[in-house]
């Protein structure tokens, strides 16, 4: 079973009461991002979501780009 990690969201009215609020159960995903190439790979970063990672992807590929290496990832849900 994967690991969950309960996430809160808003009630529509803030005078419902708590127990009314929703739960999301949403499980744990970690994204290992590498820079590279064929010889070797470093890891550089670590993220909890997906979401997460696509923000910072354009931002790893230029820094890669930089270094003269390439970006890799590794998605791993955990269980």
């Amino acid at each position: 079973m994967p690991s969950l990690r309960p996430q809160v969201s808003a009630c529509a009215d803030d005078d419902q009461k708590w127990s009314k609020r929703k739960l999301n159960l949403k499980p744990i995903v970690m994204v290992e991002v590498f820079f590279g190439n064929l010889v070797y790979a470093e890891l550089v970063a670590t993220f909890e979501t997906e979401e997460m990672f696509m923000l910072c992807l354009p931002t790893l590929k230029k820094e890669a780009e930089r270094q003269g290496v390439e970006v890799f990832e590794s998605i791993n849900e955990e269980k």
